[in-house]
């Protein structure tokens, strides 16, 4: 007892030593608050491996885990296996990582678990982002102070030989601290001979499609999964998705690998400057005005503040609402982005409603420029600057890297551009459509108990797109 009593005593001590270091303002706010509660990490035992072991949720399980699958039954053991293997990636690792940060290293992984080295680096730099205990904003997920890491087996679903097996760990909503269950999904595929019987393909975080479309996942999310482009790098590893990620290799892989102390400087493009024809300022005053503040899942198609005269899309309205900004900011219309009278409303053409569509057109007419989801996460993590302003789009790939475009917002304030800043960092916030976004920032959204909530920022990298006016 009494050795438990000194050790608490030292820690605070080191706590107390820590804030008046910072009120006094003698040191750099990184090295001594995160090394003190790295110490700390270093002499607790994470609640997942009091319960790593406890299969006991699985044993009436196995019916539903069952239920959707044709080509692979699954056995009480098979869902031990994979129980398993979650905690290892999601648990053991990161406890590894974040307890000795200046030693990490991607070789903490084991080869035989991962189906190659891109996927291996991906998940790699997916628990230094997503599972960082020190981080102030987003979604941290309590491997230290919460509960364990589950499998929900009635959900599993497969597409071909692969499996899609997702799982939940306890999650606390940044800086509100307000706790939920974030869902994930882990791709694998048997391989015999190994410790596990399975090897990683894929993991895919199901949190952000699940708060934005709720009703395609109301059930068997994992079932009914639209894997497409998904497929298609799972079977490929020199598919775009895996080329195309700067942070495989380089200056950004060093970092993440333990070889450089800071993430790398990303120099901004030489951009094209706006001429005078785009009116950036009144398409961000339109955004605010014509959107509605939407405070649980229930009024987030409310449309009490909406333009009147434009036909209004249920449920789809956000490339609808985006297409009315750009008309108000001179943008002009031609044979395929147009709105023309119908039934006494204004109604849009399908590229001015579709955000797949409308991202295209504003490319080829070269009114626009893209900005790549790193830049706006840099902007955010590492108080870089980038290119997105006032009046500006922000696309939600329906896929990691994907092609196909299921949200557009407007960012109607850029606080980097007026010299104010949140907590230091430059800053957005966006107005939309389906669902309802009034001046949230761009990580912010309304979940269904009406409490605002953050992505984590890993999803900036994988599925934001920016495009910056140019017109």
């Amino acid at each position: 007892m009494k050795k438990k009593i000194k050790k608490s005593v030292s820690v605070l001590s080191a706590m107390a030593l820590v804030c008046f270091a910072l009120i006094v303002g003698g040191c750099k706010k990184e090295p001594l608050v995160e090394s003190s509660m790295r110490e700390q990490i270093k002499n607790i035992e994470a609640p997942w491996e009091k319960i790593r072991y406890d299969y006991s949720y699985l044993e009436t399980k196995l019916d539903q885990a069952n239920q959707y699958l044709t080509s692979q039954k699954l056995s009480l053991e098979d869902l031990k296996q994979l129980h398993n293997l979650v905690n290892t990636v999601f648990g053991e690792y990161p406890t590894k990582i974040f307890s000795n940060w200046k030693q990490r290293n991607v070789d903490i992984f084991e080869d035989e678990l991962f189906a190659h080295e891109k996927v291996k680096r991906m998940s790699y730099i997916t628990i230094i982002d997503d599972f960082n205990p020190f981080k102030d904003r987003g979604m941290k997920y309590n491997l230290y102070d919460g509960s364990g890491i589950y499998l929900i087996p009635e959900h599993i679903g497969e597409r071909e030989d692969y499996l899609f097996v997702p799982f939940k760990i306890l999650q606390t909503a940044m800086p509100n601290n307000v706790q939920s269950w974030g869902q994930w999904m882990l791709v694998v595929k048997r391989s015999k001979n190994m410790s596990y019987q399975w090897k990683i393909y894929d993991i895919e975080t199901m949190s952000y499609s699940l708060a934005v479309a709720p009703e395609r996942y109301q059930k068997e999310w994992a079932v009914i999964y639209d894997g497409t482009d998904l497929l298609s790098r799972l079977k490929d590893p020199n598919s775009k998705y895996w080329i195309n990620n700067e942070e495989l290799d380089g200056a950004y892989w060093e970092y993440y690998n333990g070889q450089r102390d800071q993430r790398p400087v990303k120099d901004i493009k030489n951009i094209k400057k706006r001429q005078s024809s785009y009116k950036n300022h009144d398409v961000a005053k339109y955004a605010y005005k014509y959107s509605c503040q939407a405070t649980s899942l229930a009024n987030q198609n409310d449309t009490y503040c909406y333009r009147k005269i434009f036909k209004y899309w249920k449920g789809k309205d956000c490339a609808n609402f985006a297409s009315q900004c750009l008309l108000v900011g001179k943008i002009p219309m031609d044979n395929l982005w147009k709105c023309d009278p119908k039934n006494g409303k204004l109604e849009g053409s399908s590229t001015w409603r579709s955000c797949t569509m409308l991202f295209d057109h504003l490319l080829t007419k070269e009114y626009a420029e893209v900005i790549s989801g790193l830049e706006i996460y840099n902007a955010y993590v590492q108080n870089q600057e980038s290119d997105l302003q006032w009046g500006d789009l922000v696309f939600i790939r329906q896929e990691p890297y994907g092609y196909t475009k299921e949200h557009v917002v407007i960012v109607n304030h850029s606080y980097q551009h007026t010299n104010e800043y949140y907590n230091g960092t430059p800053r957005y916030t966006k107005s939309g459509h389906s669902q309802n976004q009034h001046d949230l920032q761009l990580d912010e959204y309304i979940a269904d108990d009406g409490v605002i909530r953050y992505w984590d920022k890993r999803l900036f990298k994988r599925r934001v797109v920016g495009l910056h006016i140019t017109y």
